[in-house]
């Protein structure tokens, strides 16, 4: 379910998946063992931003990461 930890992960911290910092123990491609291990530290997910507030996040899985960012971005450009 990388795609739901994806949303989790950019809602939670307020920042692109690919911006949150790597795991001490899992390193640049993992989850990190907080939050029940749904955080997530690799490109694909993106926080939801309306009106300056978080409001969810979306996620994208199932490619290369920058593909994954790719349609992500794509998504968020669809949402205004």
């Amino acid at each position: 379910m990388p795609t739901q930890e994806q949303l989790i992960t950019a809602a939670w911290q307020q920042l692109a998946t690919s911006g949150v910092p790597p795991s001490p123990r899992y390193g640049s491609y993992g989850v990190y063992d907080a939050a029940n291990d749904r955080l997530v530290v690799f490109g694909g997910g993106y926080p939801v931003v309306v009106d300056g507030a978080v409001v969810g996040g979306i996620g994208v899985s199932g490619g290369h990461y920058s593909e994954d960012q790719e349609v992500a971005e794509a998504g968020l450009a669809i949402l205004g």
